[in-house]
């Protein structure tokens, strides 16, 4: 009732509790006036992302870890790589097997496979950006076009790709409260090769959850228009920025971009499938070395990132409120490479 108010656990804020600290924490951030107030009925989330390469095991975690909130994603493969190699369709191929994800998630599941013109017009365009932007582009259409009943306050969570995980509880606070600014953006912990290494300098902002409405208002139903995601301190947003929350701080996360959360065998083929103008490497640096699987494991194992210069953190699960997304704590024999680091050439591993 509105002249009582709950006794919140740890963790959580509000006059009813339904506000997660990593949202309480955005609202003090973004110092506006904000006043939520608990919806009637659950507004609906789609989410929807593309894979471009070797990340089936982050896409198969994202739909897990988000299942209970989203009610649509919608998933585009592409068969081509950013440099242009043909590859298979691995996502489609994992969705034929029974386990890959429960039956509920596939009910929500719409998989779209992009065609070689979305590539194309890229490679004329001879930019890399312009790949991944008309990848988003093309997967909100086919869903505008496909989902039925589309309301102007469903919301939309736009991810770049697989590696990044938004948040669950902030999505949740999103479906059942009105009353919080829009568009949102989510600040995510950078972690690296596995949930074990975390970026010592970086984070990322993602673009992030706006309603439909503000899509066709704001930018004439074309994800291209919002901007990219920003490594805060590497790339800057000029002038004001477009988001009016960002959700997520140096302590309290919005989310999880594992960058590089691959085998190491599958670290090579990436690296050989990325153009070396948008590479992590410094091809000049490593000149003469020879990129294979022996290299990487070194690199994951003595945490250097792959740039060869920059040190990693260890992170540990049990001092570290936001070391994985839940679904793979609870499922660390499922996902032990990115769990634990089987290459670390210390005595022991904390």
């Amino acid at each position: 009732m509105d002249h009582m108010r709950c006794e919140c656990k740890k963790g959580w804020h509000g006059k009813d509790c339904g506000q997660p600290e990593v949202i309480w924490r955005a609202f003090i951030a973004s110092r506006q006036k904000i006043s939520p107030r608990r919806r009637r009925k659950p507004r609906r989330i789609i989410h929807g992302f593309p894979i471009t390469g070797l990340e089936t095991t982050l896409a198969e975690i994202k739909l897990h870890e988000l299942s209970y909130v989203v009610d649509f994603f919608i998933v585009g493969e592409s068969n081509r790589t950013a440099t242009g190699h043909l590859k298979p369709f691995y996502f489609r191929q994992k969705l034929h097997e029974r386990a890959f994800i429960t039956e509920d998630i596939r009910k929500k599941l719409l998989y779209i496979p992009l065609s070689d013109s979305l590539y194309s017009s890229s490679k004329e365009q001879n930019h890399t950006s312009t790949y991944s932007k008309g990848l988003r582009q093309h997967l909100w259409q086919k869903g505008q076009a496909t989902l039925r009943n589309l309301r102007s306050d469903d919301l939309y969570v736009d991810s770049a790709d697989a590696y990044q995980i938004p948040n669950p509880k902030a999505l949740l606070f999103f479906k059942l409260y009105d009353g919080w600014p829009l568009p949102v953006a989510f600040r995510l912990r950078w972690s690296a090769y596995g949930f074990f290494w975390q970026h010592p300098k970086r984070t990322v902002i993602t673009p992030g959850a706006y309603t439909v409405g503000i899509m066709e208002d704001t930018f004439h139903n074309n994800p291209s228009r919002i901007p990219g995601y920003l490594i805060p301190g590497v790339e800057e947003p000029e002038g004001r920025s477009v988001y009016e929350l960002v959700v997520g701080d140096l302590n309290h996360y919005g989310g999880w971009y594992c960058s590089w959360c691959l085998e190491p065998k599958d670290i090579v083929t990436m690296l050989q499938w990325t153009p070396h103008d948008n590479s992590p490497i410094d091809w000049e640096r490593v000149n003469g070395k020879k990129i294979d699987v022996a290299y990487i494991e070194d690199l994951v194992g003595t945490g250097l990132w792959l740039d060869g210069v920059t040190a990693l953190i260890m992170k540990s699960q049990h001092r570290d409120l936001y070391f994985a997304p839940e679904y793979v704590t609870n499922n660390t024999w499922k996902y032990d490479y990115l769990h634990t680091n089987f290459y670390s050439k210390l005595d022991y591993y904390n």
